[in-house]
């Protein structure tokens, strides 16, 4: 049995690795499932109660609210209706207009109907006092639609990319064994400038998030099972960096060749970096400075 492989980051080149990973012969792509991080987020706060809090105010959708096998299986059943409203077109993708990638910006094969079957089953047997079963049971659910896109695509490892997913190393390793996770870091004043321009929140929440996501992702963090990216050595040195991920995830080299023929092939490599369209002022960078200056500096970015 694979590994089970998860890519994470916020605003920071995860939607081009995973795309980039997805021309492998051996890779079958999977992307997004926020429905998997509800069920892991219940998880940490049965682990750890006193991240329920936290974890409450990250939840999404808002309502139902609460942690519960019912609640977190309606927001999950939101989440499966949303991914496929966007791979429909129903849904904006979320992306700029920039953007544009071969496997686009999700990639789910099983049906709308497979998903909520298998969330449906994972509600009734979640629905326990029992931490141990429960846990279990959200292994057996993301294995099982792994494992269905891995043979949709005739590819033998699944590899999902979920942004906040990495932030759940530890659960997810108490609930699928070993697993290898990938976290995606870029300069996070140009991850907020990049996220503000298309909506997706105020530049004190957006730097929040992004230094969160690192800072959390890499105190669950296993030795051996974790590898960073930086997002501009990924532009800027991609067969370098993607050389790097490719020995980490312990795939043969024999098809290494084929693997970086088909990025060329794709234009995969160059003319990749972010643009900035929004105007932005000091004040706004002092206020990004107050919440991630620390880190920042400890990354070597400015």
């Amino acid at each position: 049995m694979s590994t089970p492989v998860f890519i994470g980051g916020f605003r920071s080149g995860s939607t081009l690795l995973i795309n980039l990973l997805g021309l492998h012969p051996e890779i079958a792509p999977w992307f997004e499932t926020k429905e998997l991080c509800e069920a892991l987020r219940w998880l940490r706060v049965l682990t750890n109660p006193a991240v329920f809090s936290e974890e409450a105010a990250l939840m999404q959708p808002i309502h139902p609210a609460g942690f519960d096998a019912a609640a977190v299986a309606a927001r999950m059943r939101w989440h499966v209706d949303y991914n496929f409203r966007r791979l429909s077109g129903a849904e904006a993708s979320g992306k700029a207009a920039y953007e544009r990638y071969p496997l686009g910006a999700d990639c789910i094969l099983y049906s709308r109907e497979e998903a909520l079957q298998a969330v449906r089953r994972w509600e009734l047997q979640a629905d326990t006092t029992d931490l141990q079963r429960i846990g279990q049971v959200t292994g057996w659910l993301i294995r099982f639609l792994g494992k269905r896109q891995a043979e949709l695509m005739g590819r033998p490892l699944w590899i999902n990319k979920t942004p906040e997913i990495s932030r759940f190393g530890d659960v997810l390793w108490d609930s699928l064994g070993p697993c290898r996770v990938i976290l995606l870091i870029r300069n996070g004043w140009d991850v907020v400038r990049s996220a503000a321009a298309l909506g997706w929140g105020d530049v004190g929440k957006l730097s929040q998030w992004w230094k969160g996501l690192i800072v959390q992702s890499r105190k669950v963090a296993r030795e051996g099972y974790y590898l960073e990216i930086r997002y501009e050595n990924l532009v800027d040195r991609p067969e370098e960096t993607l050389w790097t991920v490719l020995r980490f995830l312990n795939l043969p080299q024999d098809n290494d060749d084929v693997f970086f023929q088909r990025c060329r092939a794709q234009m995969m490599f160059g003319n990749q970096r972010a643009r900035h369209s929004c105007c932005f002022h000091e004040a706004d960078r002092a206020i990004f400075d107050r919440v991630a200056a620390d880190l920042m500096h400890s990354l070597g970015y400015h």
